[in-house]
């Protein structure tokens, strides 16, 4: 029984901290996809408006975003 709450805490003790690595990963790599979608949204909308002054309010109340 011991040797399996060993085994069961050395585990933990391995996984925890990958944890907090992971979420900082996925953070990461949540922000440059949300960074890439914006992008692709506003050169659709100047494709196809030739406008330059592009905000976000434009993008929602034209349904890019």
């Amino acid at each position: 029984m011991a040797v399996v709450l060993f085994i069961i805490s050395l585990l933990i003790l391995i996984i925890i901290p990958n944890l907090g690595a992971q979420k900082k990963h996925a953070h990461s790599v949540h922000g440059a996809a949300m960074t890439t979608v914006v992008q692709t949204q506003v050169d659709a909308y100047y494709d196809e408006f030739d406008d330059p002054q592009i905000s976000f309010d434009k993008l929602v109340s034209f349904r890019y975003m």
